[in-house]
């Protein structure tokens, strides 16, 4: 029996050697998984590679065990009442984010308390009786409609099933949410998986405050060029340049209008003058200027009652809409033709003497209409520095004349003899030249009816006849 018992104790120890050469395997394993997320952390570039982290954190957890079929990240300190959804697709990225109500149901208030309380793991299962109904308030939401629309777009079918444990590890700003089939086991990985994750998305705070800040500025050297290009301003001919600088520098933004420009309304009249520059269906870049009445069509009305209010206006034309709309418009601004089974979407923003316009096949986002707001500002400015050399050009224009007319005066009053005005007419046809008419000759005809003859005194460019 001694015997026995000391071969037993060379087994146990062998037994103690292998559970420990088992548990270094495992941790090494545990940690070359943790290693390849932080790889893909540090090697982001962009916000949106964030996915692509999401991604490999969901592969190394399946490689370690978990019989997992859903893998999220659940932002909850972004939005006072909501919080922000990531969900993977598998080898299919990441899902567009969408928002959810932290009182949607039951589910989702007992997650967030959990992470609210700073629990590091909790976990809660969704039984056969409510899961449908979790996922029909879920799919009920604008956003995850949105969201499921892109995926099914791609040809990926989401299932539902029977029932599930999800399962969620804190992080500060939230927490990863994974859904399994059967108990987690060996949940603590997850919480080590979150901590690792953490320092992936405090990255990803950093890229995106670096990208907003390069896209401020991006935007601001864009608004520059367009302000640079209105004081550079010299006669009102130059706004359509400055109109174009507006087109391209949306353009190189991301932000592609069929058209865009400035209309300065006359409320008298309800006619607006237009300045635009538009691509054709061959995308070549023309510049057109014209007087259009706001009138005879719903959307023309509409723009005039809209700047009355100085409200913003985003109409939409489908379809048939298309060609009645152009139909109104053409007789008197004419504008390149498009198909008449796209989409147009509209963009009106008004400042006082009028409003900054585009049109565009595709609606614009909020940041997208965000920018085209900024530019109003901009082209407001660059209808008033229109407006300061109209009347510069005026007033120039009116002073000219004046010392045309006060030279013609002084020769006038300056004369001594009659045959002096030949001199006279000569001087008047100098300033009709300096004043730019263009003429042939000038002269003045005297009417002797005692005589039934006429005198005729004239001047041309070379001189008086």
């Amino acid at each position: 029996m001694i015997r026995f018992a000391n071969v037993f104790e060379q087994t146990y120890t062998r037994f103690q050697d292998l559970q420990k050469a088992e548990a270094q395997a495992r941790e090494a394993q545990i940690e070359a998984a943790l290693e390849r997320v932080r790889s893909r952390s540090l090697a982001m570039q962009k916000s949106e590679d964030l996915s692509n982290v999401a991604s490999v954190t969901f592969e190394q957890m399946k490689i370690l065990g978990g019989d997992l079929f859903s893998f999220g990240i659940v932002l909850c300190d972004k939005h006072e009442d909501m919080v922000e959804q990531w969900h993977s697709l598998g080898n299919e990225g990441m899902m567009p984010p969408f928002l959810v109500p932290i009182d949607l149901d039951y589910i989702h208030r007992y997650r967030y308390d959990q992470w609210k309380k700073g629990e590091e793991l909790f976990s809660i299962e969704i039984p056969a009786d409510y899961i449908t109904r979790h996922f029909e308030l879920m799919f009920e939401l604008p956003s995850v409609d949105t969201a499921m629309n892109e995926v099914a777009a791609k040809g990926i079918e989401v299932k539902i099933p029977d029932w599930e444990i999800d399962y969620g590890a804190s992080f500060r700003h939230g927490y990863l949410l994974v859904s399994s089939l059967k108990p987690f086991e060996e949940n603590q990985i997850f919480s080590r998986f979150a901590k690792v994750f953490e320092q992936a998305y405090i990255r990803f705070l950093d890229l995106k405050k670096a990208e907003a800040q390069a896209k401020e500025a991006q935007i601001e050297a864009a608004l520059e060029r367009v302000r640079s290009k209105a004081m550079a301003m010299h006669s009102p001919e130059d706004l359509g340049h400055t109109i174009d600088t507006f087109f391209y520098e949306l353009n190189s933004l991301g932000v592609n209008p069929h058209r865009c420009g400035v209309g300065i309304v006359n409320k008298e009249t309800r006619i607006v003058d237009v300045h635009a520059t538009t691509a054709t269906k061959d995308n070549e870049i023309k510049r057109i200027v014209g007087e259009l009445h706001l009138s005879g069509h719903p959307i023309l009305e509409k723009i005039f009652e809209t700047w009355l209010l100085q409200e913003e206006y985003h109409p939409v034309l489908r379809g048939n809409e298309i060609a009645d709309y152009y139909r109104v418009m053409n007789p008197q601004v004419k504008f390149p033709d498009f198909a008449e089974d796209e989409i147009q979407y509209g963009y009106y923003l008004h400042f006082k003497e009028g409003g900054v316009f585009a049109w565009t096949d595709k609606e614009f986002t909020e940041n997208e209409l965000e920018i085209f707001r900024r530019y109003t500002s901009v082209l407001s400015l660059t209808y008033r520095r229109y407006i300061d050399l109209k009347e510069a050009e005026a007033q120039a224009r009116e002073a000219n004349i004046e010392v045309a007319l006060e030279k013609v005066r002084s020769r006038t009053m300056g004369m001594q003899k009659s045959e002096e005005l030949k001199e006279v007419i000569r001087i008047i046809y100098d300033q009709f030249v300096q004043l730019g008419i263009n003429i042939e000759h000038t002269g003045f005809i005297v009417d002797y009816k005692t005589r039934d003859d006429m005198h005729i005194w004239l001047a041309d460019k070379n001189g008086p006849l």
